[in-house]
This record gives structure tokens, sequence and C-alpha cells, in this order.
């Protein structure tokens, strides 16, 4: 049976001339009816008075009202007073006073400051005490720069995820521990990073070797075959980390040309392993060249270890260039 909609207590301007003075029609004035009830909708959702309570209190809505009051401090928690009096063909809206509303706004957006605050805080204390594990006695934090330490809050409080706030910590003992080391520019990148590309450059970093001798980082990984490299990263997941700044690739496609290095040794370590290579004519040391954000994040990456690493690499420095003499050190 269809309910009946109780009359208006107020005038509306522009129905005199209609006679729409109340909620009851008749079939004529159907349109004129909507107009109204649409507009007591939009009113009495507008000032916090508790229409709607019918989506509100469903249980789809109330889950929905509660996730996002645990994330920002209480949202709508005053509607829960309202209650939608019903009775058999007739329902009770209840009308707050608009100062009473904002009020309610007021404190609501209150709460939500609060939490967020609370949220955010929390998040900056969490990483400066995970840092803390991984400073050096040498270091110096009085010597952090105030701007770059602002400009990482800012970006840390964002970061509620362990293993991000992990990475973030790293930053911070490694700034504290030389001062410098990371640009403002690497701080930004990672606060753009997703969990999943911190993933797929930790294994990619597992394919790094570090020349004993100029320090310089290569990258020995063969890029032009498709099939996925030791640690599980596929050449696709390389090429994404090219595209947003962590690597240059010489050449994407089925051809890629590595680098060579025009000496004929070189001394490389990754991890507790060292090798020698000796060179007949010049010695390929991978596809890929790290950028500079590249590099300054390589610092605090923890690369996984690569299965079967050292004959993977053997292969591949034999295969790009005949004559290698290979010896581990």
């Amino acid at each position: 049976m269809r309910s009946q909609v109780p009359p208006l207590s107020y005038p509306r301007k522009g129905h005199e001339k209609t006679g729409c003075s109340t909620l009851s029609f008749p079939q004529s004035h159907r349109s004129c009816r909507l107009k109204i009830e649409r507009d007591m909708l939009y009113e009495t959702i507008l000032l916090g008075s508790g229409a709607g309570a019918g989506f509100l209190s469903s249980k789809a809505g109330l889950a929905l009202i509660e996730k996002c009051s645990e994330a920002m401090g209480g949202l709508l928690k005053p509607w829960q007073i309202v209650r939608m009096a019903k009775a058999e063909g007739q329902a009770s809206i209840i009308k707050a006073e608009a100062d009473e509303a904002i009020k309610e706004l007021a404190l609501r957006t209150q709460n939500r400051l609060i939490a967020q605050g609370m949220q955010e805080q929390q998040n900056i204390e969490t990483t400066i005490l995970k840092s803390l594990p991984n400073l050096q006695e040498s270091a110096t934090p009085e010597y952090i720069d105030q701007d770059w330490l602002a400009h990482f809050f800012d970006k840390t409080r964002l970061v509620s995820n362990e293993q991000m706030q992990d990475l973030w910590a790293q930053v911070l003992a490694g700034e504290a521990n030389a001062p410098g080391c990371y640009s403002r520019r690497t701080i930004e990148f990672l606060s753009t990073m997703s969990q999943q590309e911190a993933m797929w450059f930790r294994q990619a970093c597992s394919f790094i070797w570090k020349d004993l001798d100029t320090q310089q980082l290569y990258v020995i990984a063969d890029l032009s075959q498709e099939e996925p490299l030791p640690t599980g990263i596929t050449v696709e997941n390389f090429k994404h980390l090219a595209d947003i700044g962590l690597f240059t690739i010489a050449a994407f496609g089925a051809n890629v040309t590595p680098y060579y290095l025009n000496k004929p040794s070189v001394r490389i370590e990754n991890n507790d392993v060292r090798l020698e290579v000796k060179a007949l004519v010049a010695l390929p040391v991978g596809d890929a060249q790290m950028t500079n954000i590249g590099r300054e994040l390589y610092t605090i990456c923890r690369p996984e270890a690569a299965p079967d690493l050292l004959g993977y690499t053997r292969r591949y420095l034999s295969t790009k260039s005949a004559g290698n003499v290979i010896c581990e050190l």
C-alpha cells in the first residue's frame, strides 16, 4: 500500500497558483507532487534531518558509513541519533534547525581532522622509529637540511604500508648518516612508487654488480629474451621500471644492444660474490643502466638472492663476448 506523505508545514514559493499547499494531490498534479517530494528530500539531506534514512539504515549503507567513520573520525555519526518515525502509511520527517546542522558539520569536520592528524603523526613516528636501527655511530642528523626534512615528512605522513615505511625509514637513516645523499627529486619519486614497483626494483637490483675500482654499477642481465629472469622479474617489468625513470635501456625490442665497457678487465661484486672478468675485445656489462634516481634508491634496496646468479652471470658474459675469462675472487 502506497504511503501518504504528510502535508507541508510551510508555504512554497511558486505553488500558490497551482494549489499545491500539501503533498496529497490528485493525479493531474503528479508532476507538482514529485517536485515537492524531491525538494523536500534535498532539503532534509542538506539540513541533516534524517531524510533518506531508508538508504542509510540498510546493511550496505551502515557498512559504508562505518567504514568511512573509521577513516574520517566519525563521519555521519550524528545522523544515527535521528530516526525516521514510521507509522502505517505515513512517515515523519525530523527537521533540524540550520544552525544545529552547521554545528554538527563543524563537529564532524573537527573529528575528521583529528583522526587524520593522528594517523599522519603515527605514520611519521613509525618511520622515525624504524630508521633508528640503521643509524651509524658517525651519523650527523643535525646537518639534515630543514627544508629537506619538511618535504620528507610531508610525504611519509601519508605512508601507512609497513613495507613502504621500511623504505622511507632507510632513506631517513641514510640521510642522517650522510646528509645530502638523497635529493628531493628522489623523495618525490619514492612518494609515487607503488609497492609492486618497489618489489620489481628490488628484484632488478639482484642483477646489479659494482665495479670494485670505479664503484660504477652495472646491470648485468639479458633483456633481449622474453622468458623470466632468475628472480622472476620479466623484461616487461624491467621496461616499466625504465619508463618510470629508474633505468635506461639501450633499445627496446628483440635485438637489444648491450653496453660495452672499453677496458680489458674488470673486478665486480654482487653482495659477497666477487668476479674478475678479462675480455679479449670488450666487456658487455648489460642492456640497462641505472639513472641517478635509481642509483640513490639502490642504496636502500635489499636485493633478493637470485638463484644461480653466479652461473647466470657467467653464461651471460661468456655468450655476449666470446673469449672472456671469468675468475671468482
